[in-house]
């Protein structure tokens, strides 16, 4: 009877101990190493052959999540990094470009790092990308090493000091020029493509992404872009020049049958365009051909249609900003600002023409009639 009582308690000092050991074996995620010895002590001590295979059981689970912890933190390499923050970007961002920069700027600096993300590696990075970016190129990327550092839980004295932005005050064209481009154009391809930059405000990435079926009567619905989902309305120009394409457009390989603007080229006959270099080409190439000193790309082109909307000499002047940042998908008003080359020529040209405007000439030739009737007729 003694011994049955003994046994009970020796049992029951066994459990408590092992829910004890247990509530202390998990700190911060990480197995408590300590816990595999003790519970082995205590399963030693105990006689209860149900009881002891249970804290055995228990303390072989533990152990061997410890071993598998252990091992996984030792061999994961930078590769394995790289590819866990592929994921992490597929699951923030659904522009596929916005997810490729990202990854290729971390893919650089992983080259500079050995075992470990430390700050001998950021300062062997910054040294080398100081060399191999400009201006807003290098401070673009370190937002993206910056965030590639938050993603990894490190402390703040890791991030990396911004450089700020610089405005490259790069020049738009002018009516006559954009004028020019039109008359220069003798391709549907070429006509399309010129009118979904200048009418439609697009970006050159997402030109190579539009499909046929994209377009619903007057509307363009656009997916994956930098700004997400949305969609434009088409000017008149847009809808004759994507008609007049579609019925010259090459004959698309299955594989692309389903997108908007396909190759010609013999490299690339019925494929889509893969590249927005490819879009840069043909109208660089456009500019050269009409005889423009500078060199233009496609987002001269956005530079130019925004600078002309806001401009009130010009003919594509629109009276509504909202508009324009409609138009451009911008989110913020500002944004659409900043495209804006307004020059101090312009607002010559503005003031000008509230000169020549014919509500001044009427109110202007008002006034000497008025003038000429008092000198006639003197009031006292």
């Amino acid at each position: 009877m003694k011994s049955k009582q003994r046994l009970s308690q020796r049992h029951s000092g066994v459990k408590e101990s092992y829910k004890n050991i247990q509530s202390k074996s998990t700190v911060s995620g990480n197995v408590n190493v300590n816990f595999v010895f003790e519970t082995n002590i205590f399963i030693s001590h105990s006689n209860d052959s149900i009881l002891s295979q249970n804290l055995r059981q228990g303390a072989e689970y533990q152990e061997r999540k410890l071993n598998i912890s252990e091992s996984a933190k030792g061999s994961e390499t930078m590769n394995d990094i790289l590819q866990r923050y592929k994921k992490h970007l597929c699951g923030e961002y659904a522009n596929r470009n916005t997810r490729k920069n990202k990854c290729s700027c971390v893919k650089n600096f992983l080259k500079f790092t050995d075992d470990a993300v430390s700050k001998e590696s950021l300062l062997k990075w910054r040294q080398w990308a100081n060399g191999h970016y400009t201006h807003n190129s290098l401070n673009a990327n370190l937002q993206r090493i910056n965030e590639f550092l938050k993603w990894l839980d490190k402390p703040d004295d890791f991030k990396m000091k911004l450089i700020g932005w610089v405005d490259a005050n790069k020049s738009a064209l002018t009516e006559n020029e954009i004028e020019q481009l039109k008359n220069g154009i003798d391709k549907s391809e070429l006509k399309l493509i010129f009118y979904l930059l200048f009418d439609g405000i697009r970006r050159p990435a997402e030109l190579i992404n539009i499909k046929v079926c994209d377009k619903r009567k007057d509307e363009l619905y656009l997916y994956e872009t930098k700004t997400g989902n949305h969609h434009i309305v088409l000017s008149l120009e847009t809808q004759k020049a994507w008609n007049d394409y579609l019925k010259e457009r090459p004959t698309p390989k299955p594989k692309y049958k389903d997108y908007l603007l396909i190759q010609k080229d013999f490299q690339y006959v019925g494929e889509k365009f893969h590249t927005p270099q490819a879009i840069a080409k043909k109208i660089k190439k456009l500019g050269k051909k009409i005889g423009l000193i500078q060199s233009i790309s496609p987002y001269t082109i956005k530079r130019t249609a925004i600078t002309l909307r806001l401009d009130p000499n010009s003919k594509y002047y629109v009276g509504n900003a909202k508009i324009v940042q409609t138009l451009a998908s911008h989110k913020d008003l500002s944004q659409t600002y900043k495209y804006d080359r307004t020059t101090d020529n312009d607002i010559r040209k503005y003031f000008q023409n509230q000169i020549n405007s014919p509500k001044n000439q009427i109110n202007s030739s008002k006034k000497r009639t008025d003038s000429q009737d008092n000198q006639i007729n003197p009031s006292y």
